[in-house]
């Protein structure tokens, strides 16, 4: 059995063990989305994930709409997302050592990232009082400068299109705060034909390449579209940054024209906190049942504590705007949303 150690900043700590098949392996990015953070090895993993099958501990449970069984620090459930199917078990989340164990139809891998193991990092991360942003963010001087917006905002053509001005990355899915600072999380970039800079056809590797061809001809086949996911570190090695001091957050909306509109900071908090639960919806499923169960549990009070936490880590003075974009992303966008970042920094921001 294969087990394999991750290290997020000596933040969070955790291990894969088991091994997927070889279509899993080749028709998925399971190992891809948290490359970044392999390790050699690690100590006393915040939480442990093992693969494949395996029979449920669910003995003495609450049974609720007749597919979660629930018992103090424990869930189970098979769930599934249109033709994607899984079986999950998850033991210690309120205390002791915490076991995930999952088992999945060959569609589901793509989505066990996301819908699974992403949020126990942002969980254990909130437990020890930092906070997950879904954002993209990019740095100058030491400066950071983060990009807010659900799917299609634009988060990662401004990212691409900075890094292409000699700005530094930061992260492009989510990013981690830490008392007025950005951590990296660099999960992979989620390319589409309409998002490549010059940067990014130059450095892309041949598979990446390969990749992205295929994916555009089924797209044109089946009129469904798809990202390439590729690693930040094969795309742009030297433009890489661990951290930056927060200095200015955008919330980007697809409106018809450009539009810069400064509120406040509760405004934004607000955008801040529904970005994250939109993102997290697969996961607050779960944690609702269990909450229902045990409502003065950890896991029910996140979001309280997940608030405490971003006001904790939103301090400084941080400038905080509404971008209003055209839906028709181009490089006349970026560079009004350029002048104001230069604006920002000649003022001392």
């Amino acid at each position: 059995m294969r087990e394999r150690n991750y290290n997020i900043h000596n933040l969070v700590k955790f291990k894969i063990r088991g091994k997927l098949g070889l279509p899993s392996r080749l028709l998925t990015n399971f190992r891809l989305q948290y490359k970044s953070f392999e390790s050699p090895e690690i100590d006393k993993p915040d939480f442990t994930i093992l693969l494949g099958d395996f029979s449920p501990s669910n003995n003495d449970c609450y049974i609720l709409d007749d597919r979660f069984y629930i018992k103090e620090n424990y869930l189970f459930c098979e769930d599934s997302y249109k033709i994607a199917r899984w079986k999950l078990e998850i033991s210690g989340f309120e205390e002791g050592d915490t076991i995930v164990r999952i088992d999945a139809n060959l569609f589901a891998w793509e989505l066990i990232p996301g819908f699974v193991i992403d949020p126990l990092i942002i969980l254990k991360l909130n437990e020890k009082g930092y906070s997950v942003v879904h954002g993209s963010c990019i740095s100058k001087d030491g400066k950071a400068y983060l990009f807010t917006s659900q799917g299609g905002g634009g988060k990662t053509s401004t990212t691409l299109y900075a890094v292409e001005r000699g700005l530094k990355f930061l992260g492009d899915n989510f990013i981690i705060l830490d008392e007025g600072y950005v951590l990296n999380l660099l999960y992979p970039l989620n390319l589409f034909r309409f998002n490549l800079t010059p940067l990014v056809r130059r450095n892309m590797g041949i598979k990446s390449k390969v990749k992205l061809y295929f994916i555009d001809l089924m797209e044109k086949v089946t009129g469904f579209g798809m990202a390439t996911k590729v690693n930040p570190e094969e795309i742009f090695p030297d433009a890489l940054s661990d951290r930056g001091k927060l200095t200015a957050i955008f919330l980007l909306l697809p409106r018809e024209g450009f539009r810069i509109t400064e509120i406040t900071r509760e405004e934004m908090l607000h955008h801040l906190v529904m970005n994250l639960k939109l993102d997290l919806v697969p996961l607050i499923k779960y944690m609702i049942e269990y909450s229902y169960m045990f409502p003065r549990s950890r896991v029910a009070n996140f979001w309280k504590h997940y608030e405490e936490n971003l006001r904790k880590n939103l301090n400084g003075d941080v400038l905080t705007y509404k971008l209003e974009i055209p839906q028709k992303y181009n490089l006349e966008v970026f560079e009004k949303i350029f002048e104001l970042i230069e604006l920002i920094r000649m003022k001392g921001g």
